[in-house]
């Protein structure tokens, strides 16, 4: 049998016992069989070995925007000292286009390993950074270093970190040409507002407006490498943004004693591979993964915890709607009138649209509006029909991954009035916004269902 029928013989295998199963089956061993892809890992992978203890000392990731100047110096040292090897030993898997490769395979290239839109989301790429770190350390000789992380949700803090642009050249091993924004543009502040996620009350719709909301949004608006999955890895920026995406899933947990990770089996015992310091190829559990303080030695300084009135939301409440038949809009029933008009001054009000369908062919942000009159006004906040942002980051235009299949949460708190004085139907409508070169479109935006969800205090 042919390498062609082989993978051949593989991928019939897969497609009969399914997906999630086929995850489950060959949670490391796959991409040994897939390396003819431009961008599968190096080297064998068909027998990883179990990560063990990390005995660092329990050390603080900070926001790089704070970072000392010899911290920066030593950052820089540990990105040139990771690149050079691209030159050196191009098969290096600690190389830096061999740790954007790992991204690229798993992100656009590898249907059945694919983790954005899955509950394993935010585990594969905390193990990524962690594995990465790792060997950023080992090659300037400081397995005490840590990596930075991106604060975009700090208002001071919205445009690229510093080191990351300073100098803005190829002199900068931090720098990265492609990019759509520029040293001095600044994220606008309805793009990383967190406040949505934080507060969800569940971990998988905590996981899917977190990714689908600041996490993709940045990817679009930083732009060029960054604004697809095949390339984002390739832009050393990219690892201080998922940073602070795992930061947010450490500060979800605190957020409040009810916010709990996954605790079926599949999850916890859920494995990836990855190569270590030592190019030795690893796999890593949720289990392990979970704990990050415990078991991976880092924790987040410098920054309190700034949601803290979240922790005043215990109860979530379900309210469900009586939708129109048009996949795009719905309509309030009065039970669901009634609630809202309850929940008005009590607490929180989340939206919560399930799998909302954008298009796949480009990367871009969406303003979501409940009419298409106000979205083609595009006033964003200053419009009543305003309720949040959806974003939508593309695999390659070779492959184009799915969109994610989940509830996002939009926090509609301050529109409860708006709406319950609306009659009639609701049409969803977004605007589409993409960085330079700037593109805008008005569309409707089909959904599986919308409800409320309505956070008691006390």
């Amino acid at each position: 049998m042919t390498a062609k029928d082989k993978l051949e013989s593989r991928r019939r295998f897969l497609a009969h016992v399914g997906r999630d199963a086929a995850v489950l089956l060959v949670p490391v061993a796959l991409p040994g069989l897939l390396r003819g892809q431009s961008c599968a890992p190096p080297g064998n992978t068909t027998s990883p070995s179990a990560w063990g203890t990390d005995c660092r000392p329990l050390l603080p990731r900070r926001p790089a925007s704070t970072l000392t100047s010899s911290e920066v110096a030593k950052l820089k040292a540990a990105y040139q000292a990771m690149r050079a090897l691209d030159t050196t030993d191009p098969a290096d898997p600690r190389g830096f286009t061999q740790q954007a490769h790992i991204h690229c395979f798993i992100c656009s290239q590898s249907p059945t390993l694919q983790v954005h839109g899955t509950q394993n989301f935010l585990p594969w790429h905390r193990a990524y950074l962690y594995f990465h770190e790792r060997i950023l350390g080992k090659l300037i000789g400081d397995l005490n270093f840590r990596l930075p992380y991106w604060d975009w949700e700090n208002p001071s803090h919205r445009t690229l970190p510093g080191p990351y642009t300073n100098p803005n050249n190829n002199t900068n091993p931090l720098f990265n040409g492609t990019r759509s924004m520029s040293p001095t543009d600044t994220l606008p502040a309805f793009d990383v507002d967190l406040g949505p996620a934080l507060s969800s009350g569940t971990f998988s719709l905590f996981s899917s407006t977190l990714e689908n909301g600041p996490h993709g949004s940045v990817h679009v608006d930083v732009g060029g490498n960054m604004g697809a999955f095949s390339t984002a890895a390739q832009d050393p920026v990219f690892y201080a943004h998922h940073s602070n995406v795992d930061k947010a899933w450490a500060d979800w947990v605190k957020a409040d004693p009810s916010h709990t990770n996954p605790a079926t089996a599949t999850w916890l015992n859920k494995s990836y591979g990855f190569f270590d310091e030592n190019k030795v190829w690893r796999s890593i559990t949720n289990t392990r993964l979970a704990d990050h303080e415990g078991n991976l030695r880092y924790y987040y300084g410098t920054r309190a915890f700034e949601y803290i009135s979240l922790l005043c939301i215990r109860r979530w409440r379900d309210l469900v709607l009586t939708l129109n038949p048009a996949a795009s809009a719905f309509t309030h029933s009065a039970a669901t009138l009634t609630a809202l008009r309850g929940a008005a001054e009590k607490g929180a009000v989340h939206m919560v649209i399930t799998d909302p369908q954008l298009p796949r062919d480009i990367s871009a942000i969406y303003s979501v509006y409940i009419s298409e009159r106000e979205a083609a006004e595009d006033r964003g906040a200053d419009s009543p029909g305003y309720i949040g942002q959806l974003s939508y980051v593309q695999g390659s235009k070779e492959h184009q991954h799915e969109l994610p299949a989940g509830a996002i949460a939009l926090d509609v708190s301050r529109r409860v009035k708006t709406l319950i004085e609306r009659t009639g139907e609701n049409v969803l409508c977004a605007v589409q916004r993409t960085p330079k070169p700037a593109q805008k479109r008005v569309l409707k935006v089909p959904f599986k269902s919308v409800s409320y969800r309505v956070g008691d205090v006390g």
